[in-house]
Protein backbone atom coordinates (compact mmCIF):
# COMPACT_ATOMS: atom_id res chain seq x y z
CA UNK A 1 0.00 0.00 0.00
CA UNK A 2 1.67 3.53 -1.12
CA UNK A 3 1.06 5.74 1.62
CA UNK A 4 2.68 8.76 -0.32
CA UNK A 5 5.04 11.44 1.47
CA UNK A 6 3.49 10.02 5.06
CA UNK A 7 5.67 7.16 6.13
CA UNK A 8 7.42 6.93 9.66
CA UNK A 9 10.98 7.26 8.77
CA UNK A 10 12.52 5.41 11.62
CA UNK A 11 10.56 2.34 13.69
CA UNK A 12 10.02 4.40 16.61
CA UNK A 13 12.37 4.83 20.01
CA UNK A 14 15.50 5.79 18.63
CA UNK A 15 15.04 9.61 19.48
CA UNK A 16 15.27 12.29 16.86
CA UNK A 17 17.73 11.20 14.33
CA UNK A 18 20.06 14.44 13.30
CA UNK A 19 18.90 16.86 16.44
CA UNK A 20 20.77 19.09 17.33
CA UNK A 21 19.94 20.46 20.88
CA UNK A 22 21.03 24.48 21.20
CA UNK A 23 23.14 25.14 24.21
CA UNK A 24 20.76 27.30 25.52
CA UNK A 25 18.50 24.49 25.95
CA UNK A 26 21.06 22.64 27.83
CA UNK A 27 21.74 25.14 30.11
CA UNK A 28 18.56 25.25 31.27
CA UNK A 29 18.16 21.46 32.04
CA UNK A 30 21.13 21.72 33.94
CA UNK A 31 20.10 24.51 36.03
CA UNK A 32 16.82 22.97 36.23
CA UNK A 33 17.87 19.70 37.54
CA UNK A 34 21.12 20.95 39.56
CA UNK A 35 21.01 20.50 43.03
CA UNK A 36 17.97 18.64 43.15
CA UNK A 37 17.10 15.77 45.60
CA UNK A 38 16.09 12.39 44.51
CA UNK A 39 14.09 9.72 46.96
CA UNK A 40 16.06 6.68 47.22
CA UNK A 41 12.49 4.90 45.32
CA UNK A 42 12.91 7.41 42.63
CA UNK A 43 16.79 6.06 42.36
CA UNK A 44 15.53 2.75 42.76
CA UNK A 45 12.89 3.45 39.66
CA UNK A 46 15.99 5.16 37.56
CA UNK A 47 17.90 2.24 37.80
CA UNK A 48 15.49 -0.15 36.88
CA UNK A 49 14.27 1.81 34.15
CA UNK A 50 18.16 1.63 32.62
CA UNK A 51 18.41 -2.11 33.37
CA UNK A 52 15.58 -2.47 31.64
CA UNK A 53 16.94 -0.15 28.74
CA UNK A 54 20.21 -1.96 28.30
CA UNK A 55 18.69 -5.39 28.16
CA UNK A 56 18.19 -6.51 24.41
CA UNK A 57 16.96 -10.10 23.02
CA UNK A 58 19.02 -11.67 20.87
CA UNK A 59 16.72 -10.98 17.90
CA UNK A 60 16.94 -7.08 18.59
CA UNK A 61 20.39 -7.18 19.31
CA UNK A 62 20.36 -9.20 15.20
CA UNK A 63 18.55 -6.62 14.27
CA UNK A 64 20.49 -3.75 15.03
CA UNK A 65 23.45 -5.03 13.81
CA UNK A 66 21.53 -5.56 10.52
CA UNK A 67 20.32 -2.06 10.40
CA UNK A 68 24.00 -0.98 11.17
CA UNK A 69 25.57 -3.12 8.44
CA UNK A 70 22.83 -1.94 5.99
CA UNK A 71 23.60 1.67 6.83
CA UNK A 72 27.35 1.28 6.50
CA UNK A 73 26.95 -0.55 3.14
CA UNK A 74 28.24 1.97 0.13
CA UNK A 75 30.11 4.37 2.63
CA UNK A 76 33.77 3.81 2.06
CA UNK A 77 33.71 0.59 4.10
CA UNK A 78 34.82 -2.53 1.84
CA UNK A 79 34.97 -5.98 3.36
CA UNK A 80 38.44 -6.55 4.23
CA UNK A 81 40.30 -9.79 2.56
CA UNK A 82 41.74 -12.69 4.46
CA UNK A 83 45.21 -10.97 4.26
CA UNK A 84 44.23 -7.35 4.68
CA UNK A 85 42.87 -8.91 8.12
CA UNK A 86 46.17 -10.92 8.51
CA UNK A 87 48.54 -8.30 8.16
CA UNK A 88 45.77 -5.84 10.52
CA UNK A 89 46.53 -8.47 13.00
CA UNK A 90 50.16 -8.02 12.51
CA UNK A 91 50.06 -4.51 13.26
CA UNK A 92 48.05 -4.36 16.41
CA UNK A 93 49.90 -7.58 18.09
CA UNK A 94 50.96 -6.50 21.62
CA UNK A 95 48.93 -3.17 21.44
CA UNK A 96 45.92 -2.37 23.80
CA UNK A 97 43.22 -0.98 22.27
CA UNK A 98 42.98 2.79 24.24
CA UNK A 99 46.67 2.28 25.71
CA UNK A 100 49.04 5.33 24.84
CA UNK A 101 52.78 4.73 25.09
CA UNK A 102 55.21 6.43 27.24
CA UNK A 103 56.33 8.87 25.05
CA UNK A 104 52.51 9.88 23.97
CA UNK A 105 51.72 10.55 26.76
CA UNK A 106 54.69 13.07 28.08
CA UNK A 107 54.18 14.66 24.40
CA UNK A 108 50.91 15.59 25.83
CA UNK A 109 51.87 16.78 29.70
CA UNK A 110 54.49 18.94 28.26
CA UNK A 111 53.49 22.34 28.68
CA UNK A 112 51.75 24.41 26.09
CA UNK A 113 53.15 28.25 24.93
CA UNK A 114 51.10 31.12 25.43
CA UNK A 115 50.96 31.41 21.43
CA UNK A 116 49.44 27.70 21.50
CA UNK A 117 47.42 28.20 23.99
CA UNK A 118 45.62 31.23 21.98
CA UNK A 119 45.36 29.72 18.58
CA UNK A 120 43.43 26.72 20.60
CA UNK A 121 41.03 29.39 22.19
CA UNK A 122 40.80 31.13 19.01
CA UNK A 123 39.92 28.02 17.05
CA UNK A 124 37.23 27.23 19.72
CA UNK A 125 35.95 30.95 19.43
CA UNK A 126 35.24 30.47 15.65
CA UNK A 127 34.07 27.63 15.68
CA UNK A 128 31.21 28.37 18.33
CA UNK A 129 30.54 31.69 16.70
CA UNK A 130 30.05 29.65 13.31
CA UNK A 131 27.75 27.10 15.56
CA UNK A 132 25.87 30.67 16.43
CA UNK A 133 25.17 32.02 12.71
CA UNK A 134 23.74 28.93 12.19
CA UNK A 135 21.30 29.19 15.15
CA UNK A 136 22.57 25.33 16.34
CA UNK A 137 23.45 26.11 19.59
Amino acid sequence: MDTGILRNLTDGGEGVSGRITKLESIEKRVAKNTGKKRTLEQKERMSQAQLVRKQKSEEEQQAISEKISANRKGKGIAPKSKEHKAKLSQLNKGKSPGKRSEETKQKMRKPKSDEHRKAISEGRKAKYAALRTKNIC
